[in-house]
């Protein structure tokens, strides 16, 4: 072809690398956007499961006319999701108040109450467990 007839475009070998380019980085892109959206898939499912924790514990807590050792278990649903929980509450020791004569001062009794939360699908496997310390006066 003569170079005085030749047109201002592009060839056909520029524009394969273009669009080598442009796929190339529309794949990266993709990939890493898969990556995000499983991501906060996995996060919004951890932070569901850690509210069940804690709904877990603050029903209890409303529901217990008395502490004391206990455990149980049950299913949550949260956010369409569901959820296998288990409650486990044990007594811990007295604390020694530095100073206090024990014959003037009977301690509270202390209770641990913890809550594992699971996947109903997966009951092994861990998604959040909540922890909380309750001290609740003796009678006399």
């Amino acid at each position: 072809m003569n170079p005085a007839h030749r047109r201002g475009g592009f060839t056909l070998v520029e524009v394969l690398v273009a669009l080598a380019l442009v796929a190339a980085t529309l794949g990266g892109t993709l990939i890493v956007l898969r990556q995000a959206v499983s991501a906060q898939a996995r996060l919004e499912e951890r932070l569901a499961a850690h509210w069940v924790a804690e709904n877990v514990i603050n029903q209890f807590l409303l529901e217990a006319r008395e502490l004391g050792e206990h455990e149980q278990a049950g299913n949550e649903t949260m956010l369409g999701r569901r959820y296998r929980y288990r409650l486990a509450v044990v007594e811990l020791p007295p604390r020694v108040e530095a100073g206090v004569e024990q014959a003037d001062w009977i301690p509270p009794a202390r209770y641990e109450i913890v809550v594992d939360v699971s996947a109903a699908s997966a009951p092994g496997a861990g998604l959040a467990r909540s922890v909380r310390h309750v001290e609740r006066p003796q009678s006399i």
